[in-house]
């Protein structure tokens, strides 16, 4: 499994102040944005590549700083990473998130928790 970060980062931006240009500090939306390239006119998506892709960005949203994806999931969001063109200098970060993302080895439980009306396994 490929362990993704998902926290913020902060990115600086050119704003007005004024009759001034300055450098402002702002957090980047690491889901937002994930959830915009999955769904970008550049994924040319099927029916049911629109729905795998709604799947994953669900699975992001529900996410909390991290998420441990799968090796289909982690291929689908790479591969719209590889498809999509546009991305900055403060989209790099979050494409270095992705393409560097850390395999991870998970164990099973040997003794998973029996919820009170479940049938023991």
């Amino acid at each position: 499994m490929k362990k993704l970060d998902l926290s913020n980062y902060l990115v600086t931006v050119k704003v007005k102040d004024g009759e001034q240009i300055v450098d402002r500090q702002i957090p980047y939306d690491v889901k937002g944005s994930i959830r915009g390239i999955l769904f970008h006119a550049d994924q040319r998506l099927s029916g049911i590549d629109l729905m795998e892709n709604f799947k994953l960005a669900e699975k992001i949203a529900a996410a909390e700083g991290s998420i441990l994806l799968e090796k289909d999931d982690y291929n689908r969001l790479k591969k719209s990473f590889d498809a999509f063109r546009g991305f900055g200098e403060n989209d790099v970060e979050l494409v270095k998130r992705i393409l560097d993302a850390p395999e991870v080895q998970v164990k099973e439980d040997p003794h998973p928790t029996q919820v009170p009306d479940q049938k023991p396994l």
